[in-house]
């Protein structure tokens, strides 16, 4: 678009603009911010559809020039291309053109490009997404596995075993953690705990799964967990088996064995205060202080701390073993959730995923800790 001549010093203060492309007169937006959160977008395809709401995303992209990027809770987008010059529709989480764009615009709000083809674009009152369901869904890609070192995954000063007493009473006990450090190659950076009956619970390399043995240095074993599962912990592993000693042969049969630790949580989440910050747009009352309270000692939890803002809580959920914001951390519901697992305290997570009414998107979340 084009004003006429003018001598003003700021183009906000030029009059007659017409558009470049239609000969039109228009009315361009020229101040450097939208104060569009939500776009409401009317498909015209032959005849007008009801609106689809965009919301303001917290992920601007470097090709959008600092405009804002909009998403809609079934997976478009509304994005400025710097090359076209103009405001453009994509489906797939922005991967595919639909066609429905604007006019040739330097706007800095889609609601201010001149025309629009194939679509009616105007701001549209605040909405909130919908909550997520309970049980949640999955997330679209899976979590990123633990890596080395440990260390901060399995924080045990002990680790107690029941559950498979009638096979190996004597190796449901309770385990200490090894100082110094008994590790060997074949433990993978996993620590090790022996118990007061001189049996060890040590993680093995060549099969990915912990053991109970007599020797950490061999694969002889009474108990074990179930094989290439890769735990970080005992307390992280599951399908755990122990050897019966049955006429005829040997053999191991499932129990439902369970390993309980006592975590050195003042160093591993050592937290007075957890800040969250990073979202705009729906969901942004997520963000903000989160207190310690004293963790009531829900399995739920396993023994890590929760936090707890203005009526929202931020707790670790054993059966998803990931870090949840939600109304209630006895509900495995969540607005917000780790997208890595097995983490002891969420500053260590790499990377967070927000619910935006229909599935899971990244989110640009951080969190850091105030002691």
């Amino acid at each position: 678009a084009e004003s006429t001549r003018t001598d003003v010093f700021c183009p906000e203060e030029a009059k007659g603009w017409r558009s470049w492309a239609s000969g039109k007169e228009s009315s361009p937006d020229l101040r450097c911010t939208c104060p569009c959160d939500y776009v409401a977008v009317q498909f015209i395809n032959g005849k007008a559809t009801a609106d689809v709401i965009f919301i303001l995303s917290e992920i601007i992209a470097k090709a959008s020039v600092d405009r804002r990027e909009y998403v809609a809770a079934n997976g478009a987008c509304l994005i400025y291309s710097v090359n076209s010059m103009r405001w453009r529709i994509h489906q797939n989480e922005c991967s595919a053109f639909t066609g429905v764009q604007s006019s040739k615009t330097a706007a800095w709000c889609p609601t201010s490009a001149p025309e629009w083809w194939g679509a009616r674009v105007r701001c549209a009152p605040a909405e909130k997404w919908p909550p997520p369901p309970d049980p949640l869904p999955p997330l679209p890609i899976p979590l990123q596995p633990p890596s080395p070192p440990y260390a901060h995954m399995c924080l045990c000063d002990t680790v107690t075993m029941t559950g498979a007493e009638q096979a190996q009473s004597h190796a449901m006990t309770t385990f200490t953690l090894v100082r110094p450090s008994a590790q060997l190659p074949m433990h993978a950076g996993r620590p090790v705990f022996a118990s007061a009956e001189g049996l060890y619970l040590y993680y093995w390399e060549a099969e990915r799964r912990w053991l109970v043995g007599d020797n950490s240095s061999d694969d002889a074993h009474y108990v074990r967990s179930q094989s290439a599962e890769n735990a970080a912990c005992p307390t992280l592993a599951t399908g755990w088996e122990a050897y019966v000693n049955s006429p005829g042969r040997g053999r191991f049969i499932p129990f439902p064995t369970r390993c309980d630790c006592a975590p050195k949580y003042n160093e591993a989440c050592a937290c007075d205060t957890i800040i969250v910050l990073g979202r705009k747009g729906p969901h942004d009352f997520l963000m903000g202080e989160y207190s310690q309270i004293h963790n009531p000692g829900l399995p739920a939890q396993r023994g890590k701390p929760i936090f707890i803002s203005a009526g929202y809580q931020l707790y670790f959920w054993a059966e998803l073993n990931e870090w949840l914001i939600g109304d209630d951390y006895k509900s495995g519901s969540a607005y917000l959730r780790s997208a890595q697992a097995n983490v002891h305290c969420p500053i260590q997570t790499a990377g967070w995923a927000m619910w935006n009414g229909t599935q899971w998107a990244r989110s640009p979340v951080t969190m850091s800790c105030s002691r």
